[in-house]
């Protein structure tokens, strides 16, 4: 009986631990809701990221005022872990580090974001920076762990042939087909929908 009574305790404690991991997760994602993240710009030490941002701005069509800007500055993709290298999910970062800019509305950053993605093949090249044309990447800037969590979804949905991956306002979605249902992913436990 007494194990039992351990077990039930035990079960309690971890769904209230699950539940306040989830909430801490949300408000650090809830920080970036106003936030994107670009990768794949080289970086210059004297680069100006909002003639950057501009020149971005130019090419997928979207009216920038310096106004919708809070601030934008260039953060590392991965930390590093014990053996010095930059990796997460088995795979090694790139050393380029990332372009983060907040946007002082929601609103402001969404339209972009929309810009952006009906002009999905956007590279340096096409931004007129020196070297190999390399793809430029724009998203919602998730949270670590919602980044790993995305990385999982994206995985798993691949090898089960799903048509539609992506992330909304800091949410990601998954969706089979045209006519499938959508499915949410705000945790691990939700992966199991997949």
């Amino acid at each position: 009986m007494r194990v039992c009574t351990l077990e039930k305790e035990l079960s309690e404690k971890n769904h209230v631990i699950t539940s306040l991991s989830t909430q801490l997760g949300d408000r650090e994602q809830q920080g970036r809701l106003n936030n994107l993240e670009i990768t794949g710009i080289p970086f210059k030490r004297s680069e100006n990221l909002n003639t950057i941002l501009n020149c971005i701005a130019t090419k997928v069509g979207f009216i920038i005022s310096p106004s919708d800007v809070d601030y934008i500055h260039r953060v590392r993709r991965y930390p590093r872990n014990d053996d010095n290298k930059k990796t997460i999910l088995g795979r090694e970062s790139s050393d380029i580090p990332n372009i983060i800019v907040r946007f002082t509305q929601r609103k402001r950053k969404s339209d972009m974001l929309a810009a952006v993605r009906v002009r999905r093949d956007l590279t340096t090249a096409d931004l007129g920076l020196d070297g190999a044309s390399r793809p430029v990447f724009i998203n919602d800037h998730l949270a670590p762990h919602n980044k790993i969590l995305f990385g999982k979804a994206r995985k798993l949905g691949k090898e089960l042939h799903y048509k539609y991956i992506w992330s909304r306002d800091c949410k990601m979605f998954l969706r089979k087909s045209d006519t499938s249902k959508i499915i949410q992913i705000s945790n691990e436990h939700d992966l199991n929908k997949i």
